[in-house]
Parts: C-alpha cells; structure tokens; sequence
C-alpha cells in the first residue's frame, strides 16, 4: 500500500487504498455493512456508477499528483467487501477488477 484515504480539497471524493500488486497500481473501494439487519444489502452494491466515476476522477488526480508516469502504468479498480455481524468474525471479499473506467 502505498496511500489511504487520498483525498484532495478541490476535488469532492476520496480513495480508500492504493497499493502495488505486482506492476498493476490497484485502487481500492472498501464498503462495510452490518450483515445482522433485515434488509442488509450487499457493500459490493454500493458502488454504482455515480461512485465508480467519482473514484476515476480520484484515480486520475492521484498519479498526476504524484507525476507517476501513466502511459504505460497498468491500473486496476477493486472492492474489498465487508460484512459485519455481532459476535461473528466478519466476511471479507475481495473483488480484483470490480470495475474499469476509461483510460486516464
């Protein structure tokens, strides 16, 4: 992992995680729910594509801010699902390549 919750103040959003896996710069989307309610839907549902942008627009300020070199850098969107419940160790999934956006 290289940063946590990216964020910049003329830009409205944020990114969980960013981190190398392998030559690939994996930017991840964490959602947590209580499993333990009635209508509990899944965490992996809350990123619609309103989010999806959001966290593109994120990803594309995050390498010009650190002048990382894009034109051949491979990048990858993910979701790490959670699903919590008392007394109960939680569900982790992770989603490599939840989505895909446009090239940045």
């Amino acid at each position: 992992m290289i940063a946590r919750n990216f964020t910049l103040a003329h830009l409205n959003g944020e990114i969980d995680l960013v981190g190398y896996d392998g030559d690939t710069l994996a930017f991840i989307e964490v959602k947590t729910r209580d499993a333990s309610a009635p209508d509990a839907a899944r965490p992996e549902d809350a990123v619609n594509s309103q989010k999806r942008s959001q966290i593109a627009r994120m990803a594309a300020a995050f390498v010009r801010s650190r002048r990382i070199n894009h034109s051949s850098l491979s990048t990858r969107f993910d979701i790490l699902a959670i699903e919590s419940r008392p007394s109960v160790r939680p569900t982790v999934r992770l989603h490599k390549g939840a989505f895909t956006v446009p090239r940045f």
